[in-house]
């Protein structure tokens, strides 16, 4: 079966990207009873608001029952609660589920409020590794494959088909369900994540092979380089993503502690922007995070946030930051 897969047109990103966000996501179900209480006291504002109008005979024009603000943030609670109760159908694909957990008069079926809210599955190594170990570790293997070949007496394309042969003759676990888009179980367990890494590093590998050959048997073709973007991240997952890095020693928690520069350096290679060593002071994270916040209590992109940001860029001579800043500015109202 394998040999009839064309592994240069899957799009790996996009399924890894679905599966880092659902365990993320899941990781977060315990936030879902939060935002049912703040939804339920907006919708009683508004009821009591309604009710009031109701009372005084305003019924000829047209309620406003919530301001745009509210409105905004009514949309917010939605949005994250609908999000939630979809992770949290997802539970009986984490390590931690056994079917005897499952309790039908709880009021989220595998929990009840107190139980739920308590809840916090480790799902943070999904991210670790999808986010931050994989993309490494991938970078170092294909270095490994041009290095080798300096000392192989093979043609490159020969030298090429050869490491493909011998990779796709390995085993796969978990390449249909990849294929299918399916939800891979248990990526809690540490173990099970890291096998599955591992299996996709493989296939990237694969892949990366496809696309060499190819390229060498059609140099008439020219191949289109896209230029990469970075997923814009919430505050959460940076936040996550830091956290993970820091405690396998990416990042010094000390050096960050002093001074935000690594922080820094994080959200500008996040930003996809290169990171130059004089972006060192808290001003530079203070600003980036009141343009970048989720949090509807925030000021949230406004342009008053991109123009002190783009200000601090200007003073620190920081050109790719100003050029992502202007942009941003204009799908600003």
């Amino acid at each position: 079966m394998i040999e009839n897969i064309n592994f240069r047109l899957l799009n790996i990103d996009k399924y890894l990207k679905e599966i880092a966000t659902t365990y993320y996501n899941i990781g977060q179900i315990c936030d879902l009873p939060f935002y049912e209480r703040l939804s339920n006291e907006l919708a009683l504002k508004e009821y009591n608001r309604f009710s009031r109008r109701l009372a005084k005979g305003i019924t000829a024009q047209p309620l406003a029952r919530l301001t745009n603000s509210e409105i905004e943030t009514k949309k917010y609670y939605e949005n994250e609660i609908k999000t939630l109760k979809s992770a949290l159908h997802k539970v009986p694909f984490l390590d931690w589920f056994t079917p005897d957990k499952i309790n039908t008069n709880s009021k989220y079926f595998y929990f009840n409020t107190k139980e739920l809210e308590e809840f916090k599955p480790n799902t943070d190594n999904v991210y670790t590794w999808i986010n931050g170990l994989m993309p490494t570790m991938l970078e170092v293997s294909i270095d490994e494959i041009e290095n080798e070949f300096v000392s192989s007496p093979l043609p490159k394309i020969d030298y090429y088909k050869n490491k493909l042969s011998k990779l796709k003759n390995e085993d796969f676990i978990y390449l249909e369900k990849i294929l299918n888009g399916a939800l891979i179980e248990k990526l809690d367990n540490k173990n099970i994540c890291s096998k599955f890494c591992f299996e996709v590093i493989k296939i990237k590998e694969i892949q990366y092979l496809e696309k060499k050959i190819f390229e060498l048997e059609n140099p008439q073709i020219e191949i289109e380089i896209s230029e990469t973007t970075t997923n814009k991240l919430t505050q959460k997952q940076i936040a996550l993503l830091f956290q993970s890095l820091s405690e396998i020693g990416i990042f010094n928690k000390q050096k960050v502690s002093q001074d935000n520069s690594k922080q820094a350096e994080l959200i500008c290679l996040l930003s996809g922007i290169d990171y130059p060593n004089k972006i060192i002071d808290t001003k530079f994270y203070k600003h980036w995070l009141s343009v970048q916040s989720d949090n509807d209590k925030e000021n949230v992109r406004t342009k008053q946030n991109y123009t002190s940001l783009l200000k601090h860029a200007k003073s620190i001579d920081f050109k790719e930051l100003e050029a992502k800043i202007e942009s941003d500015l204009k799908t600003i109202k």
